[in-house]
């Protein structure tokens, strides 16, 4: 078996660790709530939380499911921040979700050194993070998550 040796990589979340991310992106309950209706998660069998931070869309995602009596989809949790991950990780303990360390620009998974597959997501979520992404590179983000989407998605 090869040893891969991973990216050593940081993010200014590294350093802030636990903070409210909507308080500070001013997210309303009421923007949240409409967001996940624009998302029907009661028509998607999987998704894809990007950029997902410590995982507080997922989270209300599943207690959107649950108070509407929605059988919740598969939710993948892919973060660049190892930190962030971590903290997702204990947060979404009690559900189903998949956190996953890696990069929306290239979809990989660093801690199984490989890419997400193509066409299994029904729908990708980018809340807040998409504004990290230098506009020279916003085109590999977008094009990442049309690779991951299904046809239709």
């Amino acid at each position: 078996m090869n040893v891969v040796e991973l990216p050593e990589v940081t993010t200014a979340y590294d350093t802030v660790g636990v903070y409210d991310q909507d308080a500070v992106n001013g997210f309303s309950e009421q923007t949240l709530t409409a967001m996940l209706d624009i998302v029907n998660p009661g028509q998607a069998s999987r998704i894809l939380d990007a950029m997902a931070g410590n995982g507080n869309l997922t989270s209300r995602l599943y207690d959107y499911c649950e108070h509407r009596e929605l059988f919740p989809p598969d939710v993948v949790v892919l973060e660049f921040s190892r930190v962030q991950c971590e903290l997702a990780k204990a947060q979404l303990v009690d559900t189903p979700a998949k956190v996953v360390w890696g990069d929306i620009l290239t979809m990989e998974d660093y801690e199984n050194d490989e890419s997400l597959p193509e066409s299994v997501f029904d729908r990708v979520m980018i809340k807040s993070g998409n504004h990290e992404i230098p506009l020279s590179q916003q085109l590999d983000l977008y094009n990442g998550i049309f690779r991951v989407l299904k046809p239709g998605g």
